[in-house]
């Protein structure tokens, strides 16, 4: 059995070694981001700045109620960001995260709900290290809009829980005119 000053020691070796590991993946993810193909703005459509306009005051609404601060982006088809927007105290490195985000639903991975520990330790890690480019967790949906070809990925991010972030995304999208197809899970806007 460990005396107190030698479990004092271990706990400190283990906390040095931990912030350690974690300055050692942000190091690795400034550079390996630097690497990545560069994230273009592109104009939004007539109907897409109609709708946008009505996500701020939506996206502080679900945010507040729900105890968090996000990031809300749209994506369109080749992950090209049409639009973007992040709550004061959200960290920057949240756009690219959203970005990994879309690509995994873009690329039918499962996207899942993992707690806090797992999402870093089984989705951000990997990602942040550059072993992978997806971060196949919630918070993603689906949306057509006139004028834009293809799938459009809008991406709310920055809540601990996955589940959270895609309740914020969905009730942004409700509050902007946009439904859900039943069958598709693709979300577009409704004819007035």
């Amino acid at each position: 059995m460990m005396n107190v000053d030698s479990r004092t020691l271990a706990i400190r070796t283990l906390a040095t070694a931990t912030v350690t590991a974690a300055a050692f993946a942000a190091s690795t993810a400034y550079r390996t981001a630097a690497n990545r193909p560069a994230i273009l703005e592109k104009s939004l459509p007539e109907s897409g700045r109609a709708a946008a306009s009505k996500l701020l005051p939506a996206l502080e609404k679900a945010a507040t109620e729900r105890g968090v601060k996000v990031r809300a982006s749209l994506f369109d088809s080749e992950l090209n960001s049409l639009y973007g927007y992040m709550m004061d105290g959200v960290p920057a490195i949240m756009f690219a995260i959203a970005q990994a985000k879309a690509r995994a639903c873009k690329n039918g991975t499962p996207l899942q709900n993992p707690g806090l520990v797992d999402t870093l330790t089984k989705f951000a890690g990997p990602w942040l290290l550059g072993y992978t480019d997806e971060m196949p967790v919630m918070g993603v949906a689906m949306v057509e809009l006139p004028g834009v070809d293809g799938i459009n990925y809008f991406v709310a991010n920055g809540a601990p829980e996955a589940l959270k972030d895609l309740e914020i995304a969905e009730e942004c999208l409700a509050a902007c005119g946009l439904g859900k197809d039943a069958d598709t899970g693709i979300w577009s806007l409704l004819e007035k």
